[in-house]
């Protein structure tokens, strides 16, 4: 089944077929490079989003003895009303319109005394309507999306204007960059000249939009046996900010995994059952946040030694089930499709949505790479997703999958493929220029007609779980189920105002142990997140007031640090007496705050004779100069004899 949900977006696709009619000849023919068309496109959106769009069309014949009978226009929309076509003359051209299952087509007549023949000659007129599906405003966010022209080389000229109302301000992001921005009092105008047909046209208004989630996990434990068990809670990315507000009941432990995911574990006893209410807040913002670090996946670092316990490198290249690289099919695609974009193009050219795939038996099967390249017609966004992870692993480029929640209105535009509460899957690329992971969205932009999903993804999709070193897990939110249950466990609604994602942290020191001789006396600090929201980079400065040394980094920093987590730093320290412990101040700064714990130290070995060369060439020369004192000593009581 397709779950259905509120979201609010838009679209205008154009495909243009001008028929035409030879005097004399009973059957008009196709003949588009006989006519050079020009389109000037005209959108006015009012504050709810709903837009008059206005098209003015001219054909000019090229050749002297034809004309166009009529025109047809197949708009990638399926709500538009108040549809009038008038001529050059404003005298209304006769038309029908023919809804489709997620296209609308017009077509307008040209009656036999008002069609243009002679070279030359210019048959103008004029289509206009209203739509819901070509600009939405969800929250704090206007988005505007034109798709791509089905034929861009038949247009000699191209031109497109928006107008919106001047609340909205200046644009955030606009694709392509070749546009003018014009602030009227009561109006916002942004145009584009000869650009935009190939790629479609996107114009956010809008930084960031936040939404309130409430989600539910089923948990069980059907062990006998108290046993862990684990949710992938909805992370921070590059694009996208949580900020927590209950977690009940509390877990564990909170950590983050190899892909990003952040992971919570509950403890359960044997054949218990929990279910895990969530209440947050995420805000998707509509450029990469500079605060968010990503590691690269492209490090080439050695095997990690079997003592050590980190984790191992990752390429994010690897075959699996789903995305099985080494395929003859796949392998011989990779050889002409190397970049993201190339890639994409492909998914998108290659497979179609299957409307109907929920109808059959096997409808939640998912077909992977390799199958849904056979059966190219019966694809999901999971086939979307698989095609393009494949094809991107197997050029080298590191890919995952993403799955969460997309807010769509119209489920035949953006339509949602998964099952339970989480509704959708879409790719994402690390480009190693910008260093970021990259999301995209082959599946609306097949569903769409061609709206730019490749270079900017909008602000309607949250990510519930990030999938990389294994094609299935961790599931997401929506996914956590009991068998028998079937209740709704993701409700996603639009809030109002960005949160503050400033974290609430606490400094600890844990209790001293007990000066050694000759050691280095550790003191363990505790830097705790009491917030929901996740702090980044953050650095914690030690300083010492007395007869200390400190020993240690006098700055340490901590990449990252989970809603409800803690972390834990050592500082060494060295007094200046062997045998007696020194007293000095331990000043700890984090932030605006600051922390003063009293403490003792005794004098430490200097750092060079700790060194295990150092200390086994010690252990040595006691060894031999013990040996020898124990043999002169044998010798002198009569037991070792010459």
């Amino acid at each position: 089944m397709r779950a259905r949900h509120i979201c609010l977006l838009l679209t205008v696709f154009i495909i243009v077929a001008g028929l035409i009619l030879r005097p004399g000849q009973p059957k008009p023919i196709l003949a588009l490079e006989e006519f050079t068309k020009k389109l000037e496109a005209k959108y006015t959106v009012q504050e709810n989003g709903e837009t008059n769009i206005l098209y003015e069309i001219s054909l000019q014949n090229n050749l002297s003895t034809v004309y166009a009978k009529e025109y047809v226009l197949e708009l990638n929309s399926t709500d538009i009303s108040n549809v009038k076509v008038t001529d050059s003359e404003n005298e209304s051209l006769p038309f029908n319109v023919t809804p489709g299952t997620n296209t609308t087509t017009i077509r307008v007549q040209f009656p036999e005394d008002r069609r243009v023949i002679g070279r030359d000659q210019i048959q103008s007129f004029s289509l206009e309507f209203v739509s819901t599906d070509s600009a939405s405003r969800y929250g704090q966010v206007l988005e505007v999306t034109i798709p791509k022209l089905a034929n861009p080389a038949d247009f000699s000229s191209y031109q497109v204007s928006v107008l919106v109302p001047s609340e909205f301000g200046e644009p955030s992001l606009v694709e392509p960059g070749q546009y003018t921005f014009n602030q009227a009092p009561e109006i916002g105008l942004v145009k584009f000249s000869n650009v935009g047909q190939e790629q479609g046209i996107s114009i956010i208004f809008g930084e960031s939009q936040t939404y309130d989630l409430a989600l539910k996990y089923h948990l069980a434990n059907t062990s006998q046996n108290i046993g862990v068990v684990q949710v992938a809670l909805p992370p921070d990315t590059s694009w996208q900010r949580l900020q927590y507000e209950r977690i009940e009941p509390a877990p564990d432990l909170i950590r983050q995994d190899i892909d990003g995911n952040w992971i919570a574990e509950f403890r359960l006893a044997g054949q218990a059952e929990t279910t895990v209410e969530v209440n947050a807040k995420a805000t998707v913002f509509a450029r990469p946040l500079a605060d968010f670090t990503v590691e690269s996946p492209l490090r080439t670092g050695a095997r990690q030694a079997w003592w050590s316990n980190q984790e191992e490198d990752q390429s994010y290249l690897e075959p699996t089930e789903a995305w099985p690289v080494s395929a003859p099919v796949i392998q011989q695609l990779s050889d002409t499709y190397q970049s993201p974009k190339s890639i994409y193009d492909y998914t998108v050219d290659t497979l179609t949505y299957n409307y109907r795939r929920f109808e059959q038996p096997d409808a939640l099967d998912r077909l992977g790479a390799v199958r849904a390249l056979e059966d190219p017609a019966n694809a999901v966004c999971l086939e979307f997703t698989d095609v393009f992870v494949t094809l991107a692993r197997a050029a080298g480029l590191p890919a995952r999958r993403l799955t969460g929640y997309a807010v769509t209105q119209n489920s035949q535009l953006r339509p949602l493929s998964l099952v339970a509460d989480v509704l959708h899957a879409w790719p994402e690329y690390y480009d190693a220029q910008r260093r970021l992971w990259v999301p995209v969205d082959p599946t609306w932009a097949d569903t769409t007609g061609g709206v730019d999903y490749f270079n900017k993804l909008d602000l309607r999709h949250l990510v519930f779980a990030i999938q990389g070193q294994n094609d299935t897990r961790p599931l997401p939110a929506g996914m956590y189920k009991i068998a028998g249950q079937s209740a709704k466990d993701v409700e996603v609604t639009l809030a109002e105002g960005t949160p503050s994602f400033t974290p609430n942290l606490e400094i600890s020191k844990k209790p001293s142990l007990l000066p050694q001789f000759g050691l280095p006396t550790k003191e363990t600090i505790v830097i705790r997140n009491n917030s929901g929201v996740a702090a980044y980079n953050k650095e914690v400065a030690f300083g010492l007031d007395g007869p200390v040394e400190l020993l240690s980094e006098p700055v340490q920093t901590i990449p990252a640090l989970l809603p409800y987590q803690e972390q834990e730093l050592t500082v060494d320290l060295s007094g200046q007496n062997w045998w007696t412990a020194d007293q000095a101040q331990l000043r700890i700064l984090l932030d605006d705050q600051t922390e003063t714990y009293t403490i003792t130290a005794r004098q430490a070995v200097d750092p060079r004779w700790r060194e295990p060369w150092v200390l086994g060439g010690i252990v040595i020369l006691l060894s031999a100069g013990a040996g020898g004192i124990l043999v002169f000593v044998l010798h002198r009581a009569g037991f070792v004899r010459r």
